[in-house]
């Protein structure tokens, strides 16, 4: 499957320039080559590295998912009438915490350099099984494309009161056989917080969705 991962990597390079995050040469390599056919939304999960008093709450997280097809050809055919064109967008809050803080179980990559004083917390997705349409379309041979994201929401981080600037570290799984690949590192959430003009504790906004 084709993935559009220009804006990605365009994303990737303006925030190195800009010095306020960084993403791994290996990291925009893997997402390069990622085929949206081979997820399964249960093997997804994120890992979020913080201080250890700020909470990380469920979708803290977002992923987007686009994914679009001309649909087959043969007008005037049953079989191009129950392929017709579509252009789907999914957006996934990881809603359920799985692993926190200190636990002995935690991957050695998410606590590689961490700081006494901060945490792990990961979160994985509902099963939402979006990529039913897609597979039916690509075994009738039509063609589909599809676009993949990440980002914050930085309402679903609590206790930043304290802080003037707070790096968080983002880590990324969409295979349990590959593991975890740092996505983000040294995010200033405070930033961002302050940008999108989120105010701390929000999670009436936080849980809207």
């Amino acid at each position: 499957m084709n993935i559009k991962v220009l804006a990605l990597l365009m994303m990737a390079t303006s925030m190195l320039l800009s010095g306020c995050m960084s993403i791994p040469v290996t990291t925009m390599y893997k997402m390069s080559q990622l085929s949206i056919l081979s997820l399964n939304p249960d093997e997804i999960q994120v890992a979020v590295r913080t201080n250890e008093v700020v909470e990380v709450h469920g979708g803290a997280v977002n992923i987007r998912m686009a994914t679009s097809s001309e649909g087959l050809p043969e007008k005037g055919t049953n079989e191009a009438e129950n392929f017709p064109p579509f252009n789907h967008e999914y957006k996934f809050r990881p809603q359920e915490q799985v692993l926190s803080a200190s636990a002995s179980n935690i991957p050695a990559i998410l606590k590689d350099d961490i700081e006494d004083n901060e945490k792990i917390t990961i979160l994985k997705f509902y099963d939402k099984d979006v990529l039913a349409q897609v597979k039916r379309y690509r075994e009738k041979g039509a063609k589909v494309s599809g676009e993949f994201s990440i980002g914050f929401e930085s309402s679903c981080f609590s206790n930043l009161y304290q802080f003037d600037e707070l790096e968080v570290d983002l880590f990324l799984q969409t295979k349990e056989d590959d593991g975890f690949m740092l996505f983000f590192e040294d995010i200033d959430i405070i930033e961002e917080a302050r940008e999108y003009g989120v105010e701390d504790n929000s999670q009436g906004e936080c849980n809207a969705d």
